[in-house]
């Protein structure tokens, strides 16, 4: 748990502040991501547009998520959540499920 809580910690402390005022350089990275060949033959490239598809979608809807439906977008890493990752990862059920909570019921 100790290490979980370093990671997360390490990597709340790499995510920048979004506002306003960063959506037009995400969306220029975007254009020229859609615009490049090739940007969707190696995995960088691809988490690449899928972490600028979020920042754009967190600056445009977050305060009206928050205002109109009460919804807080809370992307903060917890250790909890490192840990979580860490079992999807590795394809442990046992640790997926006691990281969400799920009942298991096998017969």
């Amino acid at each position: 748990m100790a290490d979980a809580g370093r990671r997360a910690a390490l990597a709340n402390a790499q995510n920048a502040k979004l506002n306003s005022s960063a959506l037009p350089d995400v969306e220029n990275r975007l254009q020229a991501a859609f615009a490049a060949a090739g940007t969707f033959d190696e995995a960088a490239g691809v988490l690449n547009v899928q972490d600028d598809l979020y920042r754009k979608f967190k600056i445009k809807y977050a305060r009206v998520l928050s205002r109109e439906y009460k919804q807080e977008i809370d992307d903060t890493m917890t250790a909890e959540r490192v840990m979580l990752l860490d079992a999807i990862v590795a394809g442990d059920l046992d640790g997926i499920r006691a990281s969400t909570q799920v009942p298991c019921n096998r017969s």
